[in-house]
């Protein structure tokens, strides 16, 4: 289509800013189809999302942590399984999400924005994440929410949102 193309074209021009407009409206499976297709990478769309929250996060404090160099790891994962042609089966194929701080991750730091688990890294993933990383999805880092999911603004956490 003409909108994928022109997706395509603007990422491989490197420039984040005339893709940004038609990357940020795009629905997750729309994504998927796009990094399927080959018309952007997996690694690409990360790097975008990252870099989205680096900057914009300030306006939030939405994101609690950033996993970079694990969600590029994971992008370059499912761009070799498109390039080998085993993409087929992955509907969420470079979908980057964020998850709340109080579903384990493993390797990644898991608070449940409480800073009595400060330094808590599970050894293994709960059985959503794991099913979202079977789809393919990138798990870009970790979201804030009160301390311990109890409550509903925020206020209880060490570091409050602005929403």
């Amino acid at each position: 289509t003409m909108r994928a193309r022109r997706l395509a074209n603007s990422f491989q021009r490197s420039s984040f800013s005339s893709a940004s407009a038609e990357l940020l409206n795009l629905h997750a499976v729309e994504i998927a189809r796009h990094v399927r297709e080959r018309s952007i990478s997996a690694e690409k769309v990360t790097e975008f999302f990252i870099e989205q929250v680096e900057t914009r996060d300030h306006e939030t404090c939405a994101v609690l942590r950033l996993s970079r160099e694990r969600a590029l790891e994971q992008a370059r994962g499912i761009d070799s399984k498109v390039r080998d042609g085993l993409a087929g089966d992955l509907p969420l194929a470079g979908v980057p999400i964020l998850i709340k701080d109080n579903i384990c991750t493993a390797g990644i730091e898991t608070t449940a924005a409480s800073s009595s688990l400060r330094g808590f890294i599970p050894p293994t993933n709960a059985t959503v994440i794991s099913r979202l990383h079977l789809a393919g999805a990138i798990t870009l880092g970790k979201t804030n929410l009160d301390e311990f999911g109890m409550g509903s603004h925020t206020s209880h956490t060490p570091v409050p949102t602005l929403n």
